[in-house]
């Protein structure tokens, strides 16, 4: 495969397990043609990706969790066309490297994210009190919650199952809210738990919220869970939960480009598993917009373009 020329690591020294990512960064460090820097707190991702740009930085690589992904993603935002991005899964939910069929094993994953070939894929964009990109999936309602209350060692410890124990945990105290969603081509307006927005196929540390979802189709996979008696709200929890979604009555999926939604009470939600707080707002996609280095068999991406080199 042919070397990348000018790229720069950003690394979370906090995700991982420390032998991994020690390492993980000797064999980036030892690499000709790549600059290593460590974030030193929250925010700091985003920084050196915007100094990235400025810098003309070819190849940015996030190695990290969803988290530093996320906040790479909105550093560099919205010049996405000048930059690709390679990721090397550290974190515990690693949703995304999912999705992008990245490998576990963490010296593939480097090797791939300093010398594989990127893609274009659709970056996603939610406006509400403020504006926020990402890559992977948004939930609000009843998921919002439960990310609220999943402690970070928890995460550490258990991944989904985390995410798993926390929603049977707070089945019993849904939430009913009346939403108003206005797609591209219709409008429906229902009494729900949850709804997920998915670009990217997991969330939650594995959860296959939409598991036929594109990354680069310009559509989002929506999932609802509308409000109804407890057993078939859990029933329809654990089809999302089992990637069965689609094929019960219990759970209402739907694909569009566009979402907006309005909901009495204001739903928390999460982009990417960062809570914004509880806000209406609108979700549209950038088709497109982002070269992603991914595994050349990944199920997620058509590559009805051609991949860079």
């Amino acid at each position: 495969m042919p070397t990348f020329m000018n790229a720069l690591a950003i690394v979370n020294p906090n995700a991982g397990s420390a032998d991994a990512a020690l390492e993980m960064l000797s064999q980036l460090q030892h690499h000709p043609n790549c600059d290593v820097q460590e974030t030193q707190q929250r925010g700091h991702a985003a920084d050196l990706a915007r100094r990235a740009i400025d810098a003309g930085v070819l190849r940015l690589i996030a190695a990290g969790g969803d988290g530093t992904i996320n906040e790479i993603l909105n550093g560099i935002a919205p010049q996405f066309g000048r930059i690709e991005l390679a990721i090397i899964p550290l974190g515990t939910g690693n949703d995304l490297a999912r999705s992008l069929n990245l490998p576990r094993d963490l010296h593939e994953a480097t090797e791939l994210a300093l010398t594989g070939q990127a893609a274009p894929m659709d970056v996603a964009r939610f406006r509400g009190t403020s504006t926020r990109y990402f890559l992977n999936a948004s939930a609000g309602g009843f998921s919002g919650v439960v990310d609220q209350h999943v402690q970070d060692q928890h995460k550490d410890r258990w991944g989904s199952l985390a995410y798993v124990a926390s929603a049977v945990a707070a089945l019993p105290n849904m939430q009913t809210y009346q939403v108003h969603l206005a797609l591209a081509e219709q409008s429906m307006e229902l009494a729900a738990y949850n709804i997920v927005i998915a670009n990217g196929r997991y969330a939650g540390g594995g959860i296959p919220v939409a598991p036929d979802a594109i990354l680069d189709d310009g559509l989002f996979d929506i999932a609802i869970v509308p409000a109804a008696p407890l057993a078939e709200s859990a029933q329809a929890v654990l089809q999302i939960l089992l990637g069965q979604q689609n094929e019960t009555d219990s759970v209402i999926t739907m694909q569009s480009s566009r979402v907006r939604v309005r909901s009495q009470p204001l739903m928390p939600i999460n982009v990417d598993g960062e809570l914004l707080g509880e806000t209406d707002g609108e979700f549209d996609l950038l088709k497109r917009a982002l070269r992603i280095v991914a595994e050349p068999k990944c199920p997620c991406l058509s590559r009805s373009t051609p991949i860079s080199h």
